[in-house]
């Protein structure tokens, strides 16, 4: 339960000498009660929330630097495959061209 502090003695008379009848009154005071103590966030429910908040973005930052580390190496992988790929098949287009020469 928040700890918001509503006095509903002094509500309820304020109400009622604008002109509510005491029932009224007290009905709206203990509605009003109700409604922030269920609604309202207090202080610490926001310092709760901000640190929350706080975790989860370091949370955050530690899983992009780690996706961005494996991102890279997974790139440094695919570049040297690349690279062998294309060493290969210079050699195969070097050694095909060298047979057509000597077949010609």
């Amino acid at each position: 339960m928040n700890d918001i502090r509503f006095d509903t003695l002094k509500a309820a008379r304020d109400l009622k000498a604008a002109g509510l009848e005491e029932a009224h009154a007290e009905a709206i005071v203990a509605t009003m009660g109700r409604a922030m103590s269920e609604n309202l966030a207090t202080k610490t429910d926001l310092k709760a929330l901000e640190q929350s908040i706080k975790a989860l973005e370091q949370a955050t930052r530690a899983d992009i630097k780690a996706l961005e580390q494996t991102t890279r190496a997974d790139m440094t992988a695919l570049e040297q495959k690349l690279t062998v790929r294309l060493g290969g098949l210079t050699v195969a287009g070097v050694a095909f061209l060298a047979a057509l020469i000597k077949l010609f």
